[in-house]
């Protein structure tokens, strides 16, 4: 639970677990008892008696989430905190030479791009900028030879997740996921999933090993012990034999210099 759900539960007259609830308070600078009063009712339940409700209701609204971009970056100082009207996708048909086009998803026209025979065509969705310039060659080194009748769309990292992109996606009938074979690419291929599901195929070379000379230490190290552990746990072999070898991780944009 966040600030704003403990304080909502205040207000309903629900019992808390007011440890956790001053932790959050203490790291914004602020004390319960300067509310109200606390009451054990039991176990780690505490029930809170609202004494100051200016001071309360101050809290209720600075607290709240964010009903816009506009308000989160107004009231809480950081637009990022809500997510965006609309999402936008530069995609192109995989024939050679296929010119780029924008696809916009949002809650009033989300399947206004979307044509009927989406529901029998694949999606690649590339995760780096490059790597979609180049997608001929580089999907060629994936495996991917047949691309004339699929949709290749550049998914610039986490931006996919975006709520309106993954609905949009949902139109498809299968997805190729390819991604930078690291933790973060496996923790986007995993929140695709959750929606998804099999419709969306992590893609790996099967030499992919073959690339290990050009794996890099993560900043944390840690990120390359959890995308060996995912890797592990989702039997992506290639990637495992990658990781294992390399100690480290690979950005795709190798991939289009080929075998190594």
């Amino acid at each position: 639970m966040n600030i704003y759900q403990y304080l909502d539960a205040v207000k309903k007259g629900r019992p808390i677990n007011a440890h956790r609830f001053k932790k959050l308070l203490q790291n914004e600078g602020l004390k319960l008892e300067d509310v109200g009063k606390i009451s054990h009712v039991k176990s780690e339940k505490y029930a809170v008696n609202i004494s100051n409700t200016e001071l309360f209701e101050n809290w209720m609204h600075r607290f709240a989430p964010s009903k816009s971009r506009v308000d989160a970056s107004t009231r809480l100082g950081d637009s990022h905190l809500h997510s965006t009207s609309a999402t936008y996708l530069i995609a192109k048909h995989g024939k050679v030479n296929s010119p780029d086009f924008v696809i916009k998803s949002s809650h009033e026209s989300r399947n206004e791009y979307v044509n009927d025979d989406w529901k029998d065509k694949t999606a690649i969705l590339i995760e780096n900028s490059e790597c979609y310039t180049q997608s001929s060659a580089f999907l060629a080194h994936l495996g991917i030879t047949d691309t004339n009748h699929k949709l290749v769309i550049w998914s610039a990292g986490n931006a996919v997740t975006h709520p309106l992109t993954v609905s949009l996606l949902t139109k498809f009938k299968h997805l190729l996921y390819c991604p930078d074979y690291d933790l973060a690419g496996i923790e986007i291929y995993e929140t695709l999933s959750k929606t998804l599901g099999e419709k969306i195929t992590f893609v790996m070379p099967d030499n992919l090993e073959d690339y290990s000379s050009q794996c890099r230490r993560p900043k944390v190290d840690v990120h390359y012990i959890k995308a060996l552990e995912k890797a592990q746990k989702h039997g992506f072999t290639p990637m495992i034999a990658l990781l294992t070898k390399g100690m480290g991780v690979l950005e795709q944009e190798v991939i289009i210099r080929g075998k190594i």
